[in-house]
């Protein structure tokens, strides 16, 4: 089935018209298992609305002498500076240069990166080249006071590598100490340097990834390079400030603090970029603008600049600058928003169910990332009328997380819902393997060898026949003839039949995470709203027919059938299910266990109960019992407060399943 077309028809192949009668009836699913559901992308801010925190860096915006921090003021008053500052800053800038030159101190350093990015501002767009070049000295006299040295500050500003101190000690002889944690302007420093950065990131020439500026001293260009390691500067297609981009329908934006720019890159669609099948369209990947200055304070203003760098913040978190360690400025969750918003999955949880022809060419296995040899790969199921969307609270969390970054990455799979779970999951059984090989046909990546499962609802069914051997359990389930008596019309049929009914443990997978998952089955498949839910989709003629077959074969099964139908997933969930019975009895094997339910926080409403015909006494998440959820031989079992389509959002969820991974990853011992 994976390998053919789905189309609709009855049962004899002609098309099935839609039942729009049903679909008004089936929206109040929709209105009852959707909720607080919101779409997720970004939005282009204005640059006034992108840059609004300059204000909160600098106060009042302005290149007046009164709009100057009163330390500012004062450093120009020691030089006799103040009444050339108000006739010409950039004169006053230029001899206060000079003095830095003589004796870099930290209140003169400070004060040049201030009244830089004042006048940068104050020119905008009127005269760009000076503005630009004004940013460029802002950022460099910002850097300079950050990364002042333990040793003496004469000799024309140039660096010495500071000696070694024992720690806890402060240095003798300290000159500048602006690093201090009670100097603000350590901080105000910080957001300089980023700030003024950002601003000539953005007016970078996308052509040739060249920034052009000019200073009192000349003209000069910065040049764009880059150090991440999966987009050499040849296939970058486009940089987008994070900052100028607005995320929504993700509740929690996770930033980390430091220096630099943080940005979304994008590659171009070019050949050499690998397993493009695997991704949700073109890579977005995370990356950090990041700009080291000339150890000689002179050379700020002599046009030897540096290259703007762009670093991989996920694989490189922290830089070495002149022996100290430096964080730099991340933005997950921009990145992560504006890969979702171009995957095109919103409203395909639906669609997927409805009619699973709709979605044949998205079914697979996706990576959020572009594949990393030696990480271990959490493999994401998502549920019934779902999506991989439904994971987005999760992944923000995790991927906030520098030691999760480093050791794991996330794939996704995407299947049509309304299937029988014992399809999608014998294609995720192939699709690991198929995967496994084409990113590591040599087998030299030991980490694949060692995934982890997280499903939710129905996903946890299928995550579990993974960890399992089926033995005779599924097939004599409903059969009621031995499969080798079984007279099959060719081998092909036969195989089919052998791969969703007998399997053994997936080899790859050595922990699952089960999230809401209806080991015993949910009253909401026998309730109405259920048997309304199971009469809208529309299953593809060749698992009918598959069905049809082997019912000719077999007429035991025939009466074991719904209607003598192939049963389809809202079905299969009832208590009763000879499916879920047979998955009762099996056991894990070389595999861990973990299990999260849900229970609903009393929010439920007496329509929504009668439709669902609750048990008063166990309501569990609102769709699946408390027993049900954890009637499996987990390692471990959290109870969270939420209802069933938020069990694996909610915050305690999140920590259950990184203290797992954690676990998982100390356990695992790779090469």
């Amino acid at each position: 089935m994976p390998g053919t077309a789905l189309k609709t028809g009855n049962k004899k192949g002609n098309p099935k018209k839609f039942p729009w009668f049903r679909l008004e009836l089936f929206s109040l699913l929709f209105l009852f298992l959707s909720l607080g559901c919101s779409t997720i992308g970004v939005k282009k801010l204005s640059l006034d609305k992108a840059y609004s925190t300059q204000r909160d860096v600098l106060g009042v915006i302005g290149s007046s002498y009164e709009s100057l921090s009163e330390r500012t003021r004062q450093t120009l008053r020691e030089s006799d500076l103040a009444k050339v500052f108000t006739k010409s800053p950039t004169e006053a800038a230029r001899t206060l240069h000079e003095e830095v030159l003589l004796e870099a101190t930290d209140n003169r350093l400070f004060a040049l990166a201030e009244i830089h990015s004042r006048l940068a501002l104050s020119l905008g767009k009127l005269r760009k080249p000076e503005a630009l070049g004004h940013h460029y000295l802002g950022a460099g006299y910002a850097f300079h006071f950050l990364m002042a040295h333990d040793g003496l500050a004469e000799g024309h500003g140039e660096w010495t590598n500071p000696e070694p101190v024992e720690k806890g000690v402060i240095p003798r002889h300290r000159k500048l100490q602006p690093q201090d944690i009670y100097d603000p302007r350590f901080i105000q420093a910080c957001q300089l340097y980023n700030l003024n950065l950002s601003r000539l990131v953005r007016e970078a020439d996308r052509k040739t990834w060249t920034i052009k500026m000019r200073t009192g001293d000349g003209d000069f260009i910065v040049p764009i390079k880059s150090r991440h390691p999966r987009i050499p500067l040849s296939s970058l297609a486009q940089l987008t400030l994070c900052n100028e981009l607005m995320v929504e329908g993700i509740e929690t934006h996770h930033r980390s603090y430091g220096l630099g720019v943080p940005v979304v890159l994008e590659t171009s669609d070019k050949p050499e970029v690998p397993f493009s099948n695997l991704h949700l369209g073109q890579p977005l990947l995370a990356g950090t603008a990041f700009l080291r200055f000339p150890d000689r304070i002179a050379n700020l203003r002599l046009g030897h600049p540096s290259s703007i760098e762009l670093n991989d913040p996920v694989s490189e978190p922290k830089i070495k600058i002149s022996g100290r360690t430096i964080p730099l400025e991340t933005d997950t969750t921009t990145v992560l928003a504006s890969t979702l918003s171009r995957s095109g999955l919103e409203g395909l949880d639906y669609v997927g169910y409805l009619d699973a022809s709709r979605i044949q060419d998205r079914y697979g296995l996706y990576l959020l990332e572009p594949y990393q040899k030696g990480k271990l790969p959490v493999v994401l199921v998502h549920g019934l009328l779902s999506s991989p969307i439904t994971w987005t609270t999760l992944v923000n969390d995790l991927m906030a997380d520098p030691d999760f970054r480093k050791k794991y990455q996330i794939w996704a799979y995407f299947y049509p819902t309304a299937l029988p779970f014992i399809m999608p999951a014998a294609d995720l059984r192939d699709k690991l393997l198929v995967t496994r090989h084409q990113l590591d046909p040599d087998m030299e990546d030991s980490a694949l060898e060692n995934m982890v499962l997280v499903g939710h609802s129905m996903g946890g069914l299928i995550s579990r026949m993974l960890t399992v051997d089926s033995g005779d359990a599924f097939w004599g389930s409903l059969g009621s003839k031995p499969f080798a008596d079984l007279e099959f019309p060719n081998e092909e049929s036969r195989r089919e039949v052998q791969r969703l009914f007998f399997f053994g443990k997936h080899p790859l997978v050595k922990r699952a995470i089960f999230c809401a998952a209806p080991f015993g089955g949910s009253t909401l498949s026998p309730s109405p709203l259920g048997r309304l839910a199971a009469s809208v989709p529309m299953l593809p003629h060749q698992v009918r027919d598959l069905g049809a077959m082997i019912a000719n074969l077999d007429p035991g099964l025939h009466k074991r059938m719904v209607n003598g139908y192939v049963p389809n997933s809202v079905e299969l969930l009832n208590p009763k299910s000879p499916l879920l019975a047979a998955l009762a009895q099996t056991k894990p094997i070389k595999v861990h266990w973990h299990a999260i339910a849900g229970k609903e926080p009393g929010q439920l409403g007496p329509i929504y109960r009668a439709l669902l015909e609750l048990n008063k006494k166990d309501i569990g998440d609102g769709v699946v019992s408390l027993e049900s959820a954890t009637h499996v031989d987990s390692e471990s079992q959290v109870i969270v407060p939420a209802g069933h389509t938020g069990v694996h959002q909610h915050p305690l969820a999140v920590r259950e399943i990184r203290r797992i991974l954690k676990e998982h990853a100390i356990e695992t011992i790779l090469p």
